[in-house]
C-alpha cells in the first residue's frame, strides 16, 4: 500500500513537471514579450537538465527585461541564475561576466559573491592560475 502511493505521488510530480511546462510554452505563445514567462521557462528547463535551452530562455528574458523598470533584485537573480547555468555547461568565462554583472546589479546580493569565488576557484583548477 505505501509503495503503491509512493508510485502514484511520484507519477503526479512527473505530471505537474510536463504540465508546468506546456503552462509556460502556452503562457509564452499568448504573451511573448513578457519577461517573467521566458525566465519561468528558463528555469524549468535547468530543472528537466536543459541547460543551453535555459541558458536561451534566461538570455530572452535579460533582454526583454532591459529598461523594463523591474526591480533590481529581480533583475540580478536573472543574471545570477544564467551564470549558474552557464557555469554547469562549462562557460566559466561567461559564467564570471553574469555573476560579475549580478554584482553589478545589486551589490548586496550575497549568493552572488559566493557563486562567483565558486566561479573562481573552478577556473583555477583549470588553468592553474586565475585570470581577473
Amino acid at each position: 500500500m505505501l509503495m503503491k502511493k509512493k508510485a502514484e505521488q511520484t507519477e503526479t510530480h512527473e505530471n505537474m513537471g510536463s504540465t508546468a511546462m506546456d503552462d509556460v510554452n502556452r503562457a509564452i505563445e499568448l504573451n511573448p514579450q513578457s519577461c517573467e514567462h521566458h525566465y519561468h521557462r528558463g528555469l524549468l528547463k535547468v530543472k528537466n537538465g536543459d541547460l543551453q535551452g535555459a541558458i536561451d530562455d534566461l538570455s530572452k528574458s535579460i533582454e526583454l527585461c532591459t529598461g523594463s523598470g523591474e526591480s533590481c533584485l529581480l533583475y540580478a537573480l536573472k543574471h545570477l541564475d544564467r551564470s549558474i547555468a552557464k557555469r554547469e555547461v562549462g562557460d566559466l568565462i561567461g559564467s564570471l561576466e553574469d555573476v560579475n554583472r549580478a554584482i553589478e546589479i545589486n551589490p548586496k546580493l550575497a549568493e552572488a559573491y559566493s557563486e562567483r569565488a565558486y566561479i573562481k576557484t573552478l577556473m583555477q583548477g583549470n588553468s592553474g592560475e586565475l585570470k581577473n
